[in-house]
């Protein structure tokens, strides 16, 4: 893997907020249902099933911490936006506040960012989210699917909500 892809798929692991598996070459843009094709020594080919789970929807988390007492907290949103037509958003923000002796101070962040999507299965059945974002590059994230949540393959769980495709 070279160094820049390196760097562009760290960038969309920490918009995410995890740290997992990554396939970091790239398969072609559509692949016949029946047929696999060689990405990094793995056998992959497109999954419809998986890609008509996710298509329409969003999927997100939320948290939130409250330290009590006024001295502070936090709250952060991750979502993945799926589009019917093959597009995605990819959005993130987290807020910290600290109140501490009489004084105080807070922090904020949010990414966005935009792309197209597709899922592919390996020859054992392990799905793999295909990624190609205008910010943060191109790749391939290990998920799974149940019960209208994807977990990722660092163990983070996203549910599943009503996206906004427009």
């Amino acid at each position: 893997m070279n160094i820049k892809l390196a760097v562009i798929i760290c960038g969309l692991l920490l918009a995410l907020g995890t740290s997992d598996r990554l396939a970091a070459q790239s398969a072609a843009n559509s692949l016949p249902e029946s047929g696999w094709e060689d990405v990094g020594g793995v056998k992959v080919r497109r999954n419809a099933a998986a890609h008509a789970q996710l298509s329409g929807y969003a999927f997100a988390k939320y948290e939130s911490y409250n330290s009590g007492g006024g001295a502070g907290g936090s709250s952060s949103e991750k979502r993945l936006t799926f589009c019917p037509n093959g597009s995605m958003k990819l959005y993130s923000q987290s807020v910290v506040t600290m109140n501490v002796g009489g004084g105080g101070g807070n922090s904020a962040s949010e990414e966005k960012d935009e792309g197209y999507w597709d899922v592919y299965e390996d020859q054992s059945g392990n799905l793999f989210l295909k990624v190609r974002l205008q910010k943060n590059g191109e790749g391939f994230l290990n998920f799974t699917l149940k019960d209208g949540k994807m977990t990722l393959g660092n163990g983070q769980t996203l549910s599943r909500t009503t996206a906004d495709c427009r």
